[in-house]
């Protein structure tokens, strides 16, 4: 499965992140015209500890593997062919790809990430590349573990059901506010608990400033070859 995908999909949907998104898109088919473009087929992050023989059908590779397949204009999980999303690969320094997201019930959203191409074919397509995600600002500090609620004695005590709905409900706001930066990069906005982005100068400039925020290690994707089976 996709790691790259599940990680952007869920932060999405919980719409608290560090991510940069847009309302409407920034990247049109103009901006990939004559930039340089991933190659089509099944591309693979090598994972640490995770061996994969790539000779076999990915139904058969161990679930370590992280996986995605990529077509002239969309990327997926191999599991989940119907729910590929959308891209535009742009050109530059870093290159821009912006990729389309819609939750049932959910408006649609854009998002990015940065990429690096490493190495090209002889067509001039790419076939390793470094990618991350395109952050608002730097990540803020964890958040501070809650406190246990005590009474007034300050010994411990159960709380009501209410009360642990109210506490859950509670955790989840701060856990979501924790996520998002506190500095955000000139030209970029918060916005109901996520950070918007209107155009592509300040796009540009935090995927270059977010490649220091890159989770580590952060191992290139390869393309390995063009089918699934």
């Amino acid at each position: 499965m996709s790691r790259l995908l599940v990680l952007f999909a869920a932060a999405l949907v919980l719409a608290g992140c560090n991510m940069v998104v847009a309302e409407t898109p920034i990247l049109t088919a103009a901006d990939a015209r004559d930039a340089p473009q991933m190659r089509p087929g099944v591309w693979l992050r090598r994972v640490e500890g995770c061996d994969v023989d790539v000779s076999k059908r990915v139904r058969d590779w161990p679930e370590c593997a992280d996986v995605s397949v990529i077509t002239r204009n969309t990327i997926g999980d191999p599991d989940k062919k119907d729910a590929a999303m959308p891209f535009i690969l742009a050109g530059g320094v870093p290159q821009l790809m912006q990729l389309e997201f819609k939750a049932e019930d959910s408006p649609r959203l854009y998002f990015f990430v940065g990429v690096e191409p490493l190495r090209s074919d002889d067509r001039g397509r790419i076939v390793e590349a470094r990618t991350w995600a395109v952050q608002c600002g730097p990540p803020p500090p964890p958040a501070p573990p809650a406190a246990e609620p005590t009474d007034e004695d300050g010994e411990a005590r159960q709380l009501t059901e209410e009360e642990q709905q109210a506490e859950a409900a509670a955790a989840i706001g701060k856990a979501m506010e924790s996520m998002v930066t506190r500095e955000p990069l000139p030209g970029l906005e918060l916005k109901d608990g996520m950070c918007i982005v209107r155009t592509v100068e300040p796009l540009r400039n935090a995927a270059d400033k977010s490649r220091a925020w890159a989770d580590q290690p952060n191992p290139p994707i390869v393309w390995v070859r063009e089918r699934v089976n």
